[in-house]
């Protein structure tokens, strides 16, 4: 079922940064920590966050003290909001074939694609930063 549920690589980085950012919503984090933190590259990670403050998901402060915040709550920030930031409307499939009959006369799956991409909406929609916990630090290299 290819493409029933994607998330790109920006939507992930976006939302394990979020959760970063989540558990300290007062402090700014510095995009380089950042990166570290998740163990990606900083510049893929910055053109994200710039995205998401496009989006009015988080702040940013310039200067030795700056960062990125959330803009919002975490409990006001649903997995949805960032989804939709970074990849646009979510878009439900209900047939693999991007058809808009089957051409064998009826889904072979009945609605189980219909009910799964609405039940994976109601989720992302009603799960929220707040609700997870954050993720790891990735491990650092002792040199």
């Amino acid at each position: 079922m290819a493409g029933l549920i994607h998330f790109s690589e920006a939507v992930n980085l976006g939302l394990h940064a979020l959760l970063l950012l989540a558990a300290t919503p007062a402090a700014a984090r510095d995009n380089r920590r950042l990166a570290a933190d998740l163990g990606v590259s900083a510049n893929h990670l910055s053109k994200v966050l710039q995205r998401l403050q496009h989006a009015g998901l988080v702040t940013s402060t310039r200067g030795p003290a700056g960062g990125f915040r959330l803009a919002h709550a975490p409990q006001a920030v649903s997995l949805l909001n960032v989804y939709e930031a970074l990849e646009g409307p979510l878009v439900h499939r209900d047939c693999l074939l991007s058809r808009p009959h089957c051409p064998a006369g009826g889904c072979i799956f009945g609605t189980l694609l219909t009910d799964t991409a609405r039940a994976f909406e109601q989720h992302l929609r009603r799960t929220t930063l707040a609700a997870i916990p954050p993720p790891k630090p990735a491990p650092r290299c002792k040199h």
